[in-house]
């Protein structure tokens, strides 16, 4: 299978199940009345009924139908919002060389994660775009039919449940990859993620460049996940909290961090603020990233660098998120990892890149926090040199204005990195 093949078929991927959709008007969801209904044999909602219907592509489903399906799946048993699915691994593993034998074993394990996770929109995306990339049967042409539709009356039920301006009104999701595809599906590019206590909310922009706010209910999702994990949800006041309380900021929290189909591929945690709490260093790469990201014709696969700092409540809050300050796979140009380093201590990071053949540059890029708490990029340091010819270094050291926050002044390093290369190599 050639390289144009699997490049496009990633490149579908979000694309194929556009749809129009407004959530003008919209109700908040009652998870007791969802719970009555799915569980009443005399009622439309009765879950076993409606689960047939829409495993059987039903197109007569009304929004308040795919509304009981989606939300009343937190009633399952097989609802673990925040524990990743057995198969998960083996799809991202198998997603990295998409040979047609691969993809049919690809669509396999989809069918089955789909028997398990109905509702998963990712699984619903991915196994149409296998579907589309295989010999297309007229049993195909049926089971794509019927994801479009499942596809499209779940993203209308999240988006009947909110308008996604504050925190009082997101759209309510039982998944965090659900938050991403309702986002990629409506065209908008994920500028930075925030997390609230019970809410998530992104900085995106359209396909205009208008940055806004959208907001969503995780409420439901973290009270059913985080039980699941043994943590008890408690609301304290003027109270001593429990000795077996579950400490927050753990390592299991930073994976929320983690986008759908990124695997971490560098973690510190350490106290970066000096406040006492520990707090993490994140970098998030592609699954398949060595495979996929081609360079050569300006299609990197991006790589994603957080710092996230412990609030006061515990909670974990990014204070840089950047999409470019850590170089792709093959940004450097010679078949190995430009990234050499990442070096945390108490306020100040450096990233340490390297690349180029006969040429060789080097680079170290530097954040630090200022006396009011506030993240910046402060400094780049590009070294460049024959190879063979250490001794002939020639530096060259950027100090960056710090009127932009670290999480906006980072446009201007991967360009750097990209027009090096290019000289270099």
């Amino acid at each position: 299978m050639s390289k144009y093949f699997r490049t496009s078929l990633l490149f579908s991927f979000f694309i194929l199940f556009s749809v129009v959709a407004t959530a003008q008007d919209f109700s908040v969801v009652n998870f007791d009345e969802i719970k009555a209904n799915i569980n009443d044999k005399k009622s439309d909602f009765y879950y076993p009924t409606l689960l047939k219907r829409y495993q059987n592509g039903d197109e007569s489903l009304t929004v308040e139908d795919y509304r009981h399906l989606y939300y009343g799946f937190t009633f399952q048993d097989a609802y673990s919002p925040l524990e990743r699915y057995k198969l998960d691994a083996s799809i991202s593993d198998l997603m990295a060389d998409l040979s047609e034998e691969n993809v049919q074993k690809l669509r396999e394990l989809s069918h089955q994660y789909l028997s398990a996770k109905p509702f998963n929109l990712k699984m619903i995306n991915y196994l149409q775009n296998f579907n589309k990339n295989t010999t297309v049967t007229p049993e195909i042409e049926a089971e794509n039919k019927k994801l479009a539709t499942q596809y499209k009356g779940l993203i209308n039920a999240i988006l009947s449940t909110g308008n996604g301006e504050n925190a009082e009104n997101g759209f309510t999701v039982i998944h965090p990859s659900d938050e991403y595809m309702v986002l990629w599906n409506q065209g908008y590019k994920i500028k930075e993620t925030k997390h609230g206590v019970d809410f998530d909310y992104f900085d995106v922009a359209d396909k205009s460049g208008n940055v806004k706010e959208v907001y969503f209910d995780v409420n439901r999702l973290m009270l059913v996940g985080t039980k699941q994990m043994g943590i008890e949800t408690l609301q304290v006041e003027d109270e001593q909290l429990p000795e077996d309380a579950v400490e927050v900021g753990s390592e299991e929290q930073v994976k929320l961090f983690v986008p759908l189909g990124y695997e971490i591929l560098f973690q510190q945690q350490l106290d970066i603020d000096g406040d006492g709490d520990e707090d993490w260093v994140l970098v998030n790469n592609k699954e398949g990233e060595d495979y996929l990201s081609d360079f050569a014709n300006n299609n990197i696969e991006e790589r994603q660098f957080l710092v996230l700092l412990q609030g006061k409540d515990g909670l974990l809050e990014p204070v840089i998120n950047s999409n470019t300050v850590v170089p792709c796979i093959d940004c450097g140009g010679n078949n190995e990892d430009p990234l050499q380093s990442i070096t945390a201590e108490p306020k100040k990071i450096t990233i340490q890149s390297k690349g180029g053949d006969l040429f060789i540059w080097e680079r170290a890029t530097t954040f630090e926090m200022d006396k009011k708490g506030k993240w910046y990029l402060t400094e780049q340091k590009f070294t460049s040199y024959r190879k063979g010819k250490e001794s002939k270094k020639t530096s060259n050291i950027q100090k960056v204005t710090r009127v932009h926050k670290a999480s906006q002044a980072s446009s201007n390093v991967i360009f750097a990195i990209k027009r090096t290369s290019l000289r270099n190599c």
